[in-house]
């Protein structure tokens, strides 16, 4: 009986391992046939995202050997920080005293880094001004085998753009600068830079709105907006499309803690292309003049004018002789375009004006009591079309330069986006006579903001010869007034 039993409890153990083995074997084929369905992915039905990766793919692959690293050095001597210390000690000691009696070194090197790209094969370089800044020397290096030094063949400071040369005779790879005039907001693009040093940084993004002004300190604002991201080390770097073109140049970010949160601007490729021409044609960008004074439309003049929900900027004066008064041009005109490009205040006219080559003839679109009407105005150049008179940095004996507000933060002078520093004043000339010295800063003439040399050399055009000036100046952290007399 004990026998039977044994031998039925065998077999009962026997078919549960069988059975318990059956099932284990199909849970792991059915588990193995779900994982198996889970991971298969159908590529037709993601056909166009696999290919929207190989292009940025592709294009990251070919843009990136162009886009360089910046890094410039400057020089900044150190004197105490009293500048009565500095006046009085340095005259009777000498310039480094605090070095030979105290030991304080009296220089110190000072480095930032950028990004920038190479725009032809002879190694020219676009990037910005403020990367290159007061620059003592500048290296680019392509990668870890090689490195360059550059010179500065010029800058515009008006639309933050700088153009250097690599010191060699090798043919280098470039990237193209493609027609910004036809991007699109929505489209994708590539952002290549070094952020925070970490070369060649590739992210990207789409358009997000064109035309965008009031986003930094610089004269002329036309920026392309992009969620791509963009960090502290982007800027120079290049914003670029699928075609692999370059269609704008990173240069700003809005953040509120620093670093990227999806707001970056770029400067339009079609402006850079104007702004490298210039520089590299005779080191001056030169920008047309209509010879008129213009002010914003507000609805309080459109309601009078009988022109209500028009944008635009309405002449308030028109200089005789000069491309607007020859044009037909008259006071209380309202200019709503020109070269086809919409007019809605004195910040459009001012920068559509920069991206027009000069000595071209180009179509306004005005509106003269309540009727439109279509003018065609011949852009004489700013620069050959001065004044001058009296009245000019040659007269006065000056030799300036701009400095940015970066610099001026760096002095610890704040609430003053921009103005112009006197490098030399040569004796018994007018400036030398007021007591302008080396080393004053130029904030203001006559009441009239200084932000750059242009604007300086504006100004003093603008002046009657008859009318007398006074600067406002900056030295040793004091703002005061100089008078300038004959």
């Amino acid at each position: 009986m004990k026998a039977k039993y044994f031998f039925f409890s065998i077999v009962l153990i026997i078919t549960g391992i069988v059975i318990g083995t059956a099932l284990t074997v199909s849970f792991d084929r059915d588990y193995q046939s779900l994982g198996t369905e889970i991971g298969r992915i159908d590529e037709e039905k993601v056909k166009p995202a696999i290919s929207l990766s190989k292009a940025f793919t592709e294009v990251a692959d070919n843009c990136r050997p162009a886009v360089i690293y910046i890094f410039s050095e400057k020089i900044i001597r150190r004197r105490s920080l009293n500048p009565f210390i500095d006046e009085f000690f340095g005259d009777i000691l000498g310039e480094d005293f605090l070095e030979k009696y105290y030991g304080i070194p009296q220089e110190r090197k000072s480095v930032s880094l950028g990004t920038g790209f190479i725009v032809r094969e002879d190694g020219i370089v676009l990037t910005n001004t403020h990367v290159i800044e007061g620059a003592d020397k500048i290296f680019i290096k392509i990668d870890e085998s090689e490195e360059y030094e550059a010179k500065l063949i010029g800058e515009d400071r008006g639309t933050d753009i700088a153009v250097l040369k690599i010191n060699s005779d090798k043919k280098f790879k470039y990237l193209r600068l493609g027609d910004s005039d036809k991007l699109k907001v929505g489209e994708w693009v590539i952002a290549i830079g070094n952020p925070f040093g970490l070369t060649r940084t590739v992210t990207a993004g789409i358009v997000s709105a064109l035309g965008r002004g009031d986003v930094t300190n610089t004269e002329y604002e036309d920026y392309i907006q992009t969620d791509a991201s963009i960090n502290p080390g982007n800027s120079g770097g290049p914003l670029i499309n699928l075609k692999a073109e370059v269609i704008g140049m990173n240069a700003a970010i809005y953040s509120t803690s620093g670093g990227n949160i999806g707001i970056g601007f770029a400067i339009p490729s079609n402006l850079l292309k104007k702004i490298m021409e210039d520089l590299l044609d005779d080191g001056i960008v030169d920008r047309g003049w209509l010879g008129i004074y213009v002010q914003n439309l507000n609805e309080g003049i459109a309601e009078k004018l009988g022109i209500n929900g028009v944008k635009g900027v309405i002449i308030t004066d028109i200089k005789k002789e000069s491309p607007s008064f020859k044009a037909g041009l008259k006071k209380g005109d309202v200019i709503t375009a020109i070269d086809n490009k919409k007019i809605e205040n004195y910040k459009d006219l001012a920068d559509v004006l920069a991206q027009i080559p000069v000595n071209k003839t180009v179509p306004a679109e005005i509106i003269r009591d309540g009727k439109k009407m279509t003018i065609n105005i011949y852009l004489a150049s700013r620069y050959k079309n001065r004044e001058g008179g009296k009245h000019s940095i040659e007269n006065l004996g000056l030799t300036v330069k701009s400095i940015s507000r970066t610099v001026l933060r760096r002095l610890k002078i704040y609430g003053i986006s921009g103005g112009i520093i006197v490098e030399d004043v040569r004796e018994n000339t007018t400036a030398f006579k007021s007591g302008i010295k080396i080393n004053d800063i130029i904030i203001e003439i006559n009441e009239q903001s200084i932000t750059d040399t242009e604007s300086f050399i504006e100004v003093l055009s603008q002046i009657s010869d008859r009318e007398p000036l006074r600067f406002t100046i900056i030295r040793n952290g004091k703002i005061f007034y100089r008078y300038i007399n004959d």
